[in-house]
């Protein structure tokens, strides 16, 4: 199995006791495939704080990675659709709810 690239385009510093975090991000580091435009034409990008064992060289508490899943296309005619959630039946026009 290839393993997925993985895109870091940050790091952020624990502050106040270690109940916030200061992050910095890169922008030119997000690649644009990963960059989500919604309804209202808002630009998004999700991103994955990792928490480090220790601080790095510079201080960094944690890494910020683009969260590169990508939702699997639903196929034709399967009754079933994935979701980050589970599964969800598709209406097949038979009034029953399954």
């Amino acid at each position: 199995m290839e393993q997925e690239k993985k895109y870091f385009c940050g790091n952020g510093k624990f502050i106040a006791n270690k109940k916030g975090v200061s992050l910095s991000i890169n922008l030119s580091k997000i690649p644009s495939e990963f960059i989500i435009t919604s309804k209202k034409g808002e630009k998004w990008v999700r991103l994955t704080e990792w928490i480090n064992e220790a601080p790095d060289t510079y201080g960094n508490d944690t890494r910020i990675l683009v969260d590169t899943y990508k939702p699997k296309k639903k196929e034709e005619g399967s009754g079933f659709s994935a979701t980050t959630s589970g599964y969800t039946s598709q209406d097949t026009g038979d009034g029953l709810p399954f």
